[in-house]
């Protein structure tokens, strides 16, 4: 803000103000613009059998995403009219879920013999990206 700072030396006029604004980042989500961006873990059997995810919106009602079958880790969803307001202006932009499918660590006997039945009935087909 000019003329809003410290006197000056000696008389002289009043120097310049500077406010310097520091943001944390929040917890979910990062900005691009009015884009909200998410990193959404999300486990292999509903990336293979499709379902839903919740997040939380920004003006605090949740937003559901829909999983089709077969979803690939890296895939965006994208739910248009839930990011950040266009500021000076009307609407907003998006809310982007970024895919990350992630794979079990801990798995029950069951789990891991249920696994590794699906594995004996493989083709080669199920993945084609891996060919």
């Amino acid at each position: 803000v000019a003329g809003e700072g410290e006197a000056g030396v000696r008389g002289a006029a009043s120097g310049d103000l500077y406010l310097f604004v520091h943001m944390k980042r929040h917890a979910i989500y990062a900005r691009e613009g009015t884009t909200l961006i998410a990193d959404c873990p999300v486990s292999f059997t509903t990336a293979a059998l499709g379902g839903s995810i919740t997040l939380p919106g920004i003006d605090g009602e949740p937003v559901e995403l829909k999983i089709s079958p077969g979803l690939q880790s890296g895939e965006q969803l994208r739910h248009r009219g839930s990011g950040m307001s266009v500021l000076n202006g009307r609407g907003r932009g998006d809310l982007v879920a970024r895919i990350l499918v992630e794979t079990p660590t801990r798995m029950s006997k069951e789990q891991r013999k249920l696994l590794e039945e699906f594995r004996a009935t493989e083709t080669g087909d199920e993945c084609p990206a891996t060919r």
